[in-house]
């Protein structure tokens, strides 16, 4: 299988794997060790901007009050309403998520993170003692993303642009 052919993670396991037979083909060799230092410089170089949106997560008791402070109080612009979520426009091409859950007490905030390569983030995150917390929330099926926690306990959603 063609190094282009594999993502980041087969390719560095495909070097560990083939040690031997790349000591043995020297012209080989180069080339994939090229390819793991381009995967190595792309994951050191990884940026991680704000996202667009912002998700408070609020208990069922306060929902209602919390949707009617951002739209009549504030005068915020509803771009779209379910029963139990109104995205607001929060201006500049960002977006207020306002979600009804059950269970918590108080509201919490989530935010996003956008990067322009999600294995290499990922990487770095772990680098720094971030591991991917998925069991937060499901996310849709296809979807370029992974949850995070910062060490205050806060939820982050990890896009890809």
């Amino acid at each position: 299988m063609s190094s282009a052919a594999m993502d980041d993670w087969e390719v560095l396991a495909e070097a560990e794997r083939r040690d031997a037979e790349l000591n043995a083909n020297p012209s080989f060799a180069l080339d994939f060790d090229e390819t793991i230092e381009a995967i190595r410089d792309r994951r050191r170089n990884a940026t991680m901007q704000p996202g667009r949106n912002i998700a408070m997560k609020v208990p069922a008791a306060d929902f209602a009050a919390t949707v009617a402070f951002y739209e009549a109080t504030l005068g915020f612009r509803v771009v779209s309403r379910e029963a139990s979520s109104v995205r607001f426009d929060y201006g500049g091409g960002h977006f207020l998520w306002i979600d009804r859950v059950e269970g918590p007490a108080k509201a919490e905030v989530w935010l996003e993170i956008r990067t322009t390569d999600l294995q290499a983030a990922e990487e770095k995150l772990k680098e720094a003692g971030i591991h991917r917390c998925d069991e937060v929330e499901a996310l849709p099926e296809g979807m370029k993303a992974f949850w995070i926690k910062n060490p205050a306990g806060v939820v982050h959603l990890v896009t890809e642009e």
